[in-house]
C-alpha cells in the first residue's frame, strides 16, 4: 500500500513539475488588434492594425496574410518597428476592401518570436476578428428587380414656363422704360455744319498766339479727318497721312482737285506736327481757309427738311 501511494505521489510531482509546452506558455508580449470599423459598405476601405509590445531583446516577426483573406481584397500591408525606453513596438498595418456583402472573419495572424541569440522561433496566433460588409441596395428582392430607364428630364414644367414668361415681361418693361428716357434728336446735324462749328471754336481758343501752333494744327487736321469719316465713311482718323492718301487714290468720293487740295492740307499739317516747322501767320490762315473750303466743296446737298431747320 505504501509503495502504491509513493508511486502515485511521484507521478503527481512529475506532472506538476513538467514545464508548459510552447502553445501553453504565455507569450512574452502584448498584442492588440484593431479595425478602423467593424461594419463597412461595399468597396469601402478598412484599415487594420496589429500592435505587438515586447522587450527590446525579443525578436518579433509577423507573417501577415500569406494566403490572403477569404472574401476580401488586400490593398496593401506594411510593418514598422520602433524601440523606446527598452520596449519594442512592432506595428503591422493592412488595408482591405470588400466587394460582396456578408459577414467575414479576419483570419488569425501568426506572430513568431524568440529571445535574441536563440535559434528556434516560438509561435503565437492572434484571434479572429469579425467584419461585416453591407450593401447600399435594399434587402427587398422586389426593389432589386430590373427597372425601366427613365427618360431624359425636360424642363417643360409649368413652373419653368411661368418663370420664363415673367422674366421676359420684366426685361421688356425695363427696355421700354429705358428707351423712353432717351431723347431722340428731331434732326441730325449735317457733318459739314459740325466740322465748321468745331473750326470756329478752335479759332476762338487762340492757340497760335499762345504759342501752341503744333496743337492748333493737330486739332485742325483731326477735325477734317473726322468730317471725312462722317461724310464719306472713310476711316481717316485711324490712318497715317500716307495710308489715307493711298487708300483715297481709287475712291470716287472726291474729285481729283479735291484730292489734291486734301493732300496739300494734310502735308502742311504734318510739317508742323512732326517736322517742327514754324509757319507764318499768313500760312496758318491759308491752311485754315483751305480746310473750310474743302468742307464747303464736299458737303452733302441739303434736303428740304434741313433747309427748313
Amino acid at each position: 500500500m505504501k509503495k502504491r501511494f509513493a508511486a502515485c505521489a511521484f507521478v503527481f510531482l512529475v506532472l506538476w513539475a513538467r514545464p508548459l509546452s510552447a502553445e501553453e506558455a504565455p507569450a512574452p508580449f502584448k498584442v492588440r488588434t484593431v479595425l478602423s470599423r467593424d461594419r463597412a459598405f461595399v468597396a469601402d476601405t478598412i484599415t487594420g492594425r496589429l500592435s505587438v509590445t515586447s522587450e527590446a531583446d525579443t525578436d518579433i516577426s509577423i507573417a501577415g496574410f500569406p494566403e490572403g483573406i477569404p472574401g476580401l481584397e488586400i490593398i496593401d500591408q506594411d510593418e514598422k518597428i520602433r524601440v523606446f525606453l527598452g520596449k519594442k513596438n512592432t506595428n503591422y498595418r493592412f488595408r482591405v476592401k470588400g466587394f460582396k456583402a456578408g459577414s467575414f472573419m479576419i483570419p488569425p495572424v501568426e506572430i513568431r518570436y524568440r529571445k535574441r541569440g536563440e535559434k528556434n522561433w516560438n509561435s503565437h496566433m492572434t484571434p479572429q476578428t469579425p467584419l461585416v460588409i453591407q450593401t447600399l441596395l435594399e434587402d427587398n428582392e422586389g426593389d432589386r428587380a430590373m427597372r425601366d430607364i427613365n427618360g431624359p428630364w425636360l424642363p417643360f414644367d409649368r413652373r419653368f414656363i411661368f418663370a420664363g414668361i415673367s422674366a421676359a415681361c420684366v426685361m421688356a418693361f425695363l427696355f421700354l422704360r429705358a428707351a423712353k428716357k432717351v431723347k431722340r434728336p428731331e434732326c441730325l446735324c449735317p457733318a459739314h455744319v459740325i466740322a465748321l462749328r468745331k473750326i470756329r471754336d478752335l479759332e476762338e481758343q487762340d492757340l497760335v498766339s499762345r504759342g501752341l501752333t503744333k496743337e492748333f494744327f493737330y486739332e485742325l487736321s483731326l477735325i477734317v479727318r473726322h468730317y471725312l469719316e462722317d461724310r464719306f465713311l472713310l476711316k481717316a482718323p485711324e490712318m497715317t497721312t500716307e495710308e489715307f492718301l493711298a487708300g483715297l487714290k481709287d475712291s470716287q468720293a472726291l474729285s481729283l482737285d479735291q484730292k489734291l487740295s486734301l493732300r496739300n492740307f494734310l502735308v502742311s499739317c504734318d510739317r508742323v506736327k512732326f517736322a517742327k516747322y514754324e509757319p507764318k501767320d499768313s500760312e496758318i490762315e491759308g491752311v485754315c481757309q483751305s480746310a473750310k473750303l474743302l468742307i464747303e466743296n464736299t458737303k452733302a446737298p441739303e434736303t428740304p427738311l434741313e433747309g427748313r431747320s
